[in-house]
């Protein structure tokens, strides 16, 4: 890791503790809010962990509010979710579709597992899966998953091999080049799109190339097509 790298990945970090421990004291009574909400729903469990692979391969257990019946995979084993999936709860809609799910991470970031921007998590069993069949894609255990990220931003919730290898794309994208910019675009564009303005500032056609002192974003790069 080169002495500019590593900085980078200090600040990074540095901002990530800052948010993630400013953040879960600033929306505590949306966390009450929500919990309670997904409690009135069923009477089941409030939250959700899960095992999910991290940086460096490690192992660590994801936070979310549950957007599931509780033991939603008890018949069917590991699965993904799908488009109409009858397991998601009523509120686990509404959640799944404002990202409210998500905040509960902001847990995982300050612990250190997580990254408030970087690729999705995704469990062992499938990525043992993945990786036979999508090539490049062990390039996303090189950093710190995030809460969103540039894959987040342009597709939902993963539902097949095809919709993650158009996400991996855009993992390995920023896994190459990203920078404290590009960072900031994303958290802006997440924010944007808990008010239905999601896009706003163009990331599909930004593009991020990097010269030996400055990173510079231009148009025209991030427009991948599936």
């Amino acid at each position: 890791m080169t002495r500019t790298s590593a900085f980078s990945a200090r600040f990074k970090r540095a901002i990530d503790l800052l948010v993630s421990f400013t953040g879960l004291i600033a929306i505590l009574p949306l966390l009450l809010v929500v919990a309670l909400a997904v409690w009135i729903g069923d009477r089941g469990p409030v939250l959700f962990s899960q095992a999910r692979v991290g940086a460096n391969r490690r192992d660590f257990r994801v936070i979310k509010f549950r957007t599931m019946v509780v033991h939603a995979e008890r018949t069917t084993g590991p699965v993904w979710s799908w488009s109409g999936d009858p397991r998601i709860t009523r509120i686990g809609r509404f959640l799944r579709t404002t990202h409210l799910d998500e905040l509960p991470q902001l847990w995982n970031v300050l612990r250190g597992e997580m990254s408030l921007v970087g690729p999705r998590p995704e469990r062992a069993v499938f990525v043992e899966q993945l990786e036979q069949v999508i090539p490049g894609y062990s390039n996303r255990f090189d950093i710190r998953p995030g809460i969103t990220g540039l894959s987040q931003l342009r597709s939902g919730y993963d539902e097949s091999v095809r919709t993650v290898r158009r996400k991996t794309r855009y993992d390995r994208l920023y896994v190459s080049r990203s920078c404290t910019l590009l960072d900031t675009m994303i958290l802006v564009d997440t924010f944007l799109g808990l008010f239905g303005l999601s896009g706003a500032l163009g990331l599909r056609k930004a593009v991020v190339r990097r010269s030996p002192a400055v990173t510079i974003i231009r148009r025209r790069v991030f427009a991948f097509r599936s």
